[in-house]
């Protein structure tokens, strides 16, 4: 009796996996990875606020730490972090590997048995990620040894290459987790099993490219914007790997009969990867930038000029608007929101830009030496140079001198004697300027002819269109010590000073670099028709510069207080040391000196401003340490204060300015001078600081 043979099962083609798994799977396998991170970035993002207020500073928005946190922290901080990292992926890899094997089969997907089965098993997952980074380990540190120049991508790919096609470094990771048992896999690693297949090694491939882009963006984090692309990219990698394993290590197969969906499960999970992306790291920029912990706060910029500028003038000019000037050959107009814009223009009938008195509305008020030669000797050219053309125009004014007695000034071109000619000296000309008490001044220095001596002369005129102007010759220095023909107003920008009172009555000072002598001379009313001179150091009788020297600074700078007595400081030519001097009248013949910073040379002349209480603020160079400081003095004579340290540079600055907002927050600008044979080119360093006096809030 012949019995009929049972039939063969209808063969069926395998299926694309994305006919396989319903959408709903993709976003809960990435919520499996993301969501449990939630915790520790909430953790991260008040932590390291809190840790940076103690053990650093925020710079531009980003934290900043004195020392490398692993030396501020315990051994076992870091062994605890790590270790609770490596622990949460391998659960999370677990349930993971788990939901897509069982949808992969057909099977319904419970999480709640997922997550309790991969906690079971985790220390399976520890164990074989363990082997595979030990092996791919040992290789690499073989490499090294026969090829120690080995470059990092050969490295990585000779590592993505072992790992791709041996099946023992990447089938344990998931298949402890694939089969009811968690050994089932075993079986198939014989022979052949060794080696990953062909129809597996796309698959197995993908996870080495997940590798290769989280390792590098991982390695581009500089800055918090690029945490969450980062983020984003790990969590897609660590999806796409394990999808990827997952279909290497089932093999191919067929549409399931039913594909499990959790589309209420998916929705809530994409709204959970929002929050854990987005809410940290808000959090955690609001703590750093205004957390409730004291912390030192401030925004620096660095400008590279387009010239080379080793002999360039400051100063740093701060408008009502919080926006900083720099003003050298050329104008620099640093908004706090946008890079410096070159504000440079020509001006026809005047010389090179000697100096910048200020802001005028939205126009830096700049001082030329005139070219015109009906007007006396030593004449200068006001120009306001609008930077925020809805605010204002361009106007010039010309300023005369007293007109020297002898009438040397107004030397022909032709002269017999073959001097300087009204058209040579004012190349030769320096000045030095200053606003305060709704007057703009400038000092000049202007060699006679023949350069036996050197005149100083003080200008003055009303902040709105120069109004009242006047000019006072102050004194006639022996030789050409103050005027340009050695550069003294770039090399040495502080050896004039000039302030006002809050009625717009001047102070001007002299720091003589040969000598060290210092002078004031007060003024008695704003034309300045009559003045005190008050000497305020005596000349030491020895010549202190057998040649200029730029890396040895001389300096003072001049401010004065609401009650008309004034703050000087300088550095003193015999040993390099920061000097303050604090007047108790208004002619400074009653005074005391503290020495603020002690000896050392290669240092920049000390810069100075007032606070609204009256107290000096100083910015200057530390020789010992090679940081620039801010000093926040806490009396008159700076016996106290509060340093700040806003740069480190290995060379002595070519300048430092400082200027105070309304609300005492300091802006400081350095010009960094770099060595020779170095490669560097020159920069202007803006450092605004975030809050008053620079003190951590």
């Amino acid at each position: 009796m012949q019995t009929e043979a049972a039939p063969r099962p209808i063969h069926q083609a395998p299926a694309p996996f994305n006919e396989r798994l319903h959408w709903s799977l993709y976003p809960v396998v990435a919520g499996i990875f993301s969501i449990p991170m939630l915790p520790l970035a909430l953790a991260a993002a008040v932590l390291v606020p809190w840790f940076v207020s103690d053990h650093g500073l925020v710079v531009n928005n980003e934290p900043w730490l004195y020392t490398p946190p692993l030396d501020l922290v315990p051994t076992w901080v870091p062994w605890a972090v790590g270790l609770s990292l490596v622990l949460i992926v391998a659960v999370s890899w677990g349930v993971a590997v788990h939901l897509l094997a069982r949808a992969l089969q057909g099977r319904p997907v419970r999480l709640g048995r997922a997550l309790a089965r991969s906690v079971v098993r985790s220390p399976l997952t520890l164990a074989a990620g363990a082997v595979t980074a030990g092996v791919l380990f040992a290789v690499d540190t073989a490499l090294l040894q026969v090829y120690e120049q080995a470059h990092p991508a050969l490295r990585f790919t000779l590592g993505a290459a072992l790992f791709a096609s041996l099946s023992p470094l990447w089938l344990p990771l998931v298949g402890v987790h694939t089969h009811d048992r968690p050994w089932s896999f075993l079986r198939g690693m014989r022979g052949r099993g060794l080696l990953t297949g062909r129809d597996r090694l796309g698959a197995v491939s993908l996870v080495a490219g997940c590798a290769a882009v989280a390792v590098y963006l991982a390695s581009m984090i500089t800055t918090g914007n690029a945490v969450v692309p980062t983020a984003i990219a790990a969590v897609a990698g660590l999806t796409v790997s394990a999808l990827a394993l997952t279909l290497a290590a089932t093999g191919e197969g067929p549409v399931p009969q039913e594909r499990p969906a959790r589309p209420y499960l998916a929705v809530g999970s994409v709204v959970a990867i929002a929050v854990g992306l987005t809410v940290p790291l808000q959090l955690y920029q609001e703590l750093l930038t205004d957390g409730p912990w004291p912390t030192l706060r401030y925004d620096a910029l660095s400008v590279e000029p387009w010239d080379r500028r080793e002999d360039n003038p400051q100063p740093l000019i701060l408008p009502e608007d919080g926006a900083s000037v720099v003003v050298g050959e050329k104008e620099w107009l640093c908004e706090e929101e946008a890079a410096c814009l070159d504000l440079d223009e020509p001006l026809d009938g005047a010389g090179p830009m000697l100096a910048a008195t200020g802001m005028e509305g939205g126009a830096v008020r700049t001082v030329r030496a005139s070219l015109d030669p009906a007007l006396a000797q030593g004449s200068i050219v006001l120009h306001d140079q609008c930077v925020r053309p809805s605010q204002c125009r361009n106007r010039t004014w010309e300023l005369e001198p007293e007109v020297e007695p002898d009438g040397q000034w107004d030397a022909q071109e032709d002269d017999p004697a073959d001097q300087a000619t009204t058209l040579d000296l004012p190349g030769q000309m320096a000045a030095w300027a200053g606003v305060g008490g709704g007057r703009h001044m400038v000092v000049t220095a202007a060699p006679s002819v023949g350069w036996g001596e050197t005149s100083l002369t003080l200008f003055s005129c009303g902040a709105d269109r120069c109004s009242a102007p006047s000019s006072t010759l102050l004194a006639r220095e022996p030789g050409s010590t103050f005027s340009s023909d050695f550069s003294p107003r770039q090399d040495y920008p502080a050896l004039i000073s000039v302030a006002a009172t809050d009625q717009g009555v001047p102070r001007v000072s002299v720091h003589h670099p040969g000598s060290g002598a210092l002078t004031l001379y007060a003024c008695h009313d704003v034309e300045c028709s009559e003045f005190t001179t008050t000497e305020l150091l005596a000349p030491t009788g020895a010549v202190r510069r057998e040649r200029w020297d730029s890396a040895r600074y001389t300096g003072a700078t001049l401010r004065v207080r609401p009650d008309n007595t004034m703050v000087i400081v300088y550095l003193d030519t015999r040993d390099g040391s920061v000097q303050l001097i604090d007047c108790a009248d208004p002619v400074c013949q009653d005074r005391d000196t503290a020495q603020v910073l002690g000896p050392g040379w290669h240092r920049t002349p000390p810069a100075l401003a007032l606070d609204s209480a009256g107290l000096p603020q100083i910015a200057t160079f530390d020789v010992l340490t090679q940081e620039v400081l801010y000093l926040a003095c806490a009396d008159p004579r700076c016996e106290g204060y509060d340093r700040t340290v806003v740069g480190v540079y290995d060379h002595t600055p070519g300048w430092i300015d400082l200027a105070l907002d309304g609300a005492d927050r300091p802006h400081l600008v350095w010009h960094r001078v770099p060595g020779e044979d170095t490669g560097e080119d020159h920069a202007f360093e803006l450092v605004r600081c975030a809050d008053a006096h620079c003190a951590p809030v």
